[in-house]
């Protein structure tokens, strides 16, 4: 999978006040933050969905064990997701390295994203040189400004609409 990190630096307070607001055994503040993360990040979300190249090929049938399966075309817009993770016990994990609280991941999740990004080189006479086709770049470079000038709007909202339920 193809992955583009963003890491903002300088929010050790912010993360404090997060693990603060949930309380021990609670994991309310990350719940904030992830719902921050995945409305900020849905259009961009949304636009590499839509510029994800669909492969002009037929449909083709092979064998499995199962009988004959239909693999067509355009399966790579299919596997597009967004992912998130919530690192509860406040060490690094599998899915989490260091003390993050919370994860999101975007891209494609086929084992040939990279290729359809990137293309193949393997000379201009080789059957399977592959000429690259960008999505995920574009598509990050058109949203990342809007994605962090939402982002901190948006947990703004979140933090007060969970303490009012805190309060009460």
């Amino acid at each position: 999978m193809i992955q583009l990190n963003v890491n903002l630096s300088g929010l050790k307070e912010l993360e404090k006040q997060l693990r603060e607001l949930s309380g021990p055994g609670s994991i309310a503040g990350a719940k904030v933050l992830r719902s921050a993360m995945m409305s900020t990040s849905l259009p961009l979300f949304r636009q590499i969905q839509r510029t994800a190249p669909i492969s002009a090929g037929k449909p083709r049938k092979r064998k499995s064990k199962k009988g004959t399966v239909e693999i067509r075309p355009g399966f790579l817009k299919h596997k597009i997701r967004r992912r998130s993770y919530i690192n509860k016990t406040g060490h690094g994990n599998r899915n989490i390295s260091g003390s993050g609280l919370v994860k999101i991941r975007i891209g494609g999740f086929a084992p040939y994203t990279h290729f359809v990004e990137y293309g193949t080189d393997y000379g201009p006479r080789h059957p399977f040189t592959i000429a690259p086709q960008p999505f995920i770049r574009p598509a990050f470079d058109a949203h990342w400004r809007g994605l962090l000038n939402n982002f901190s709007g948006i947990l703004a909202k979140r933090l007060a609409s969970a303490r009012k339920r805190m309060n009460r």
